[in-house]
Order: C-alpha cells, then structure tokens, then sequence
C-alpha cells in the first residue's frame, strides 16, 4: 500500500518537473521569435542599409538599441564584436566616472581612456568618439559639477579651508619661483624670468 503511494507520487512529481520545464521552454522560444520577428524576410539589400546605418552609428560613438545589438549578433557577427567591444569600454568608463572624487581624477580617467586605445586598434575611432560623448555628457551633469577641483580640496572644505586661498597659494608660489617664459631672438632661445629678483636664466634652443 505504501509502495503504490510512493509511486504515484514519484510520478505525479516527475510529471509537474517535466511540465514546468516545458513551459521554460516555451516561454524562452517565445521571447526569441518576439526578438527574431521581422527579420527573417531582410533581403540582402535591406541588410547592407542597415549594417550601414549601424556602424555610421558606432563610428560617430552613439549607443546602439538593444534591438539593433541582437540583429548584429544574428546577422553580422563581427560587426556585433565590434559593438560589443566598444560597450564594454564604455560601460567599464562610466563605472570609474562614478566612483570620481574630483574633477582631477575624472580628466585623468579620460585622458588615460583615450591614451589607452592602441593606434593600431580598428575600433580606435569608435572608441574616441564613444568617450567623448560620454565625457561630454558626463561633464555637463550635476554630478561632476559638485566634484570639488581636487580631492584634497573636499576633506580641506570639511575643516574649515575656503578654495580661494589655494589661488593664493599658488600667486605666491608664482611670484616667489617665477613662470615667466618668453623667446629672445638676441640670445636664440627661451628665458625664464624669475620674479623678485633680477636673474635671468636661458638656454638655447638652435641646432
């Protein structure tokens, strides 16, 4: 008696496993020719205009839909690496401009981004034009604007120091070391002028 219950059992429980898995199934299927609709009847002509449209997109550093990805992955997969790859960069860019605690650090995550991207990379032009709007954008949002100059500057603000004698600092610096540059044509080269005092220091610059 208890045998038979245990196998009825077993197999009612074996029956719902395979129903509920079915019904994933079916699900998954459903969601992919939701995904897939439409495109199956793209002749080829009307697949050459869309490619092109794409990477004039990518090229001029836009984002691409999630709907224009998944034809990529579908119809063109090495110009869906190529987009993949930009993204990542991307997404890996907006991540350090997050965690930004001056506008110091974020013109240095830019400046390394770009300086990153091999001459040789084919994507190197995508690439610059992807971090430029993303910098762009970046750098016109409320965030960046509430990034003190530099980092040492916020924990400065919190004990009492205002950013104007930082340009104080840096006058009396200037006057005291001096920065004046300035080309002599009498002795072929470049001089500095140090302020406060009446020295003069060249070097030529003629072969």
């Amino acid at each position: 008696m208890n045998m038979n219950h245990f196998n009825i059992a077993g197999k009612e429980t074996s029956s719902v496993q395979s129903n509920s898995l079915d019904a994933r199934t079916n699900l998954a299927n459903q969601i992919l020719d939701r995904i897939n609709s439409g495109m199956e009847d793209l002749s080829e002509e009307k697949r050459q205009k869309m490619d092109a449209k794409i990477l004039a997109k990518l090229e001029s550093g836009k984002k691409l839909s999630e709907k224009e990805m998944q034809y990529l992955r579908k119809y063109n997969p090495a110009l869906y690496a190529k987009a993949l790859h930009i993204q990542l960069k991307i997404k890996h860019l907006e991540e350090q401009l997050k965690h930004a605690k001056s506008k110091e650090e974020v013109t240095t995550i830019e400046t390394f981004a770009i300086g990153s991207i091999s001459k040789n990379d084919p994507d190197r032009k995508a690439l610059v034009a992807a971090i430029n709007n993303v910098m762009q954008d970046f750098k016109s949002s409320k965030a960046y604007q509430n990034l003190p100059v530099r980092e040492e500057d916020s924990r400065n603000i919190q004990n009492g120091w205002k950013p104007e004698e930082a340009e104080d600092e840096d006058e009396d610096k200037e006057q005291e070391f001096g920065t004046n540059i300035c080309y002599s044509a009498e002795h072929g080269g470049y001089q500095v002028l140090f302020a406060n005092t009446n020295s003069v220091s060249a070097w030529n610059t003629t072969t």
